[in-house]
């Protein structure tokens, strides 16, 4: 029977602890994301809704109690190999999700929809001008929080 290291972070070279950081993060994220939308139903939105009519509340109980498993699971391997926990700054967190949704925004234009399909005569003039409205103040609030960080790093609270 093979005996059991005891620190098991040494079986990591930095780029593979940074990666399973990474991945173990990105699961947790999803659990959350999962769990709101379990937990806060039925939600109602601009552009979509979530409704609670295909999952029964024994299979959502199931879900919720399942992922406290896989919360543990995440938490015993941060611990087992001494892996720290990733630090997120709101800032950061929301420029790159918005620099995300400018990609998506710009991808949705006229010139873009060409791959389903022929683009109707008038499109790019009614549709580009009313997506570039929104990515302006998309890129409104992205130089907000980019100005701001500037700031509190120039003051020394960064």
């Amino acid at each position: 029977m093979m005996e059991r290291r005891s620190d098991l972070s040494t079986l990591l070279n930095p780029g593979q602890t940074k990666s399973l950081i990474m991945t173990l993060s990105i699961l947790e994220e999803t659990l959350v994301e999962i769990e709101f939308a379990i937990l806060h139903r039925p939600g109602r939105w601009i552009t979509y809704e979530i409704n609670d009519d295909d999952l029964p509340d024994e299979i959502k109980t199931d879900i919720v109690a399942r992922i406290a498993v896989i919360r543990e699971r995440i938490s015993r391997i941060m611990q087992e190999f001494n892996l720290p926990k990733r630090r997120k700054r709101t800032g950061a967190e929301i420029v790159g999700k918005l620099a995300f949704a400018w990609e998506i925004l710009e991808g949705a234009k006229a010139k873009h929809l060409r791959g389903y399909g022929a683009i109707a005569e008038g499109l790019a003039e009614e549709l580009d001008p009313r997506l570039d409205a929104v990515i302006l103040l998309v890129d409104d609030v992205r130089r907000i929080v980019s100005d701001s960080r500037r700031e509190r790093e120039r003051d020394g609270n960064g």
